[in-house]
């Protein structure tokens, strides 16, 4: 348990609890970290972070099959209240991933992108779309990794007949 525990605290690492906050803000000006916030929230990001939590959580609920659903309901519990005490943090590390990858312009293009019609469908499936993304690869992950190992196990068997 305290295994599947660290997991998650490193997923939150990785979403970016580290670092300094505001930073984005310090770096660009405060007319476009609007701007880039507002792609952000209708580009629906935090839902598919909390897609591929959910996922996580659902494969560690099959790895970890002993846990009680009582103690899955206090993990998952921990898991969203610690997602959004770091979401603050994790929104000032996406401003600046966003600021350095695209011109005010640019943003200013996309955030009319996403309140268009097109934009707006395509947000709201997006977080579904990286799930289903997600499990695909995971499952042909699986696919992969037999098919390697059949070929090492393969490559081993001559070796050990020689021995």
């Amino acid at each position: 348990m305290k295994n599947l525990v660290r997991s998650f605290m490193i997923l939150l690492i990785l979403c970016g609890v580290e670092g300094e906050p505001n930073a984005a803000e310090n770096r660009h000006g405060a007319e476009n970290i609007g701007e880039i916030t507002r792609l952000i929230e209708l580009s629906k990001i935090k839902d598919v972070s909390y897609g591929f939590m959910r996922i996580a959580i659902e494969n560690n609920r099959k790895r970890y099959s002993d846990v009680s659903e009582g103690k899955w309901r206090e993990i998952e519990k921990f898991i969203y209240e610690e997602a959004e005490r770091v979401s603050g943090v994790f929104m000032d590390r996406l401003v600046g991933v966003y600021a350095r990858n695209f011109t005010n312009d640019e943003i200013r293009q996309l955030v009319r992108f996403a309140e268009s019609p097109l934009g707006e469908k395509y947000f709201k499936a997006t977080p579904l779309i990286y799930q289903e993304a997600l499990r695909i690869g995971m499952e042909l992950e699986k696919t992969v990794t037999v098919q390697v190992r059949q070929r090492l196990e393969k490559l081993q068997q001559p070796s050990q007949q020689r021995r």
